[in-house]
């Protein structure tokens, strides 16, 4: 069996979107934020969670 390397050169671009809503009240905020392919526009994460820096740098610290 012969087997050869391959070198792959993707190109990938995801872009991050947030998206803001709340429950009952307004003091109640929501905040999607979603991880999406440029190209495709598929969607490859989402969390449902508060607006902080912390918040999302734990969630998509994959895209940085």
């Amino acid at each position: 069996m012969l087997l050869r390397s391959l070198n792959l050169e993707l190109d990938f671009k995801v872009e991050v979107d947030e998206m803001q809503s709340f429950v009952e009240k307004k003091a109640n905020q929501r905040w999607l934020w979603q991880a999406i392919d440029h190209y495709t526009g598929e969607v490859l994460a989402y969390v449902l969670g508060s607006r902080t820096d912390e918040m999302f740098l734990n969630s998509f610290d994959w895209v940085c």
